[in-house]
């Protein structure tokens, strides 16, 4: 799957490739939103939920690795002896 064919979809679609070809990589939780990421192929998908009312805010698509700052904070390495 290619990037810009996934940005061309209708978000239910999107919704539906994401349940079947992504892979949920993390969660996390600020300013009120719940943020759910994945990887598609060369590609991460971010989703922001309300969790108040159950309904998804917005898809966020990119492919720099840098805009994955947010999550880094929730992963820990076991130590390497």
């Amino acid at each position: 799957m290619r990037l810009y064919d996934f940005k061309a979809m209708s978000i239910h679609k999107q919704c539906k490739v994401l349940a079947e070809l992504g892979v949920h990589l993390i969660d996390r939780v600020a300013g009120g939103y719940k943020f759910v990421l994945y990887q598609i192929d060369a590609f991460y998908v971010e989703v922001k939920y309300n969790s108040i009312i159950d309904e998804i805010i917005c898809i966020k698509t990119f492919l720099t690795p840098s805009l994955l700052e947010p999550y880094l904070n929730q992963i820990s390495l076991p130590d390497i002896e």
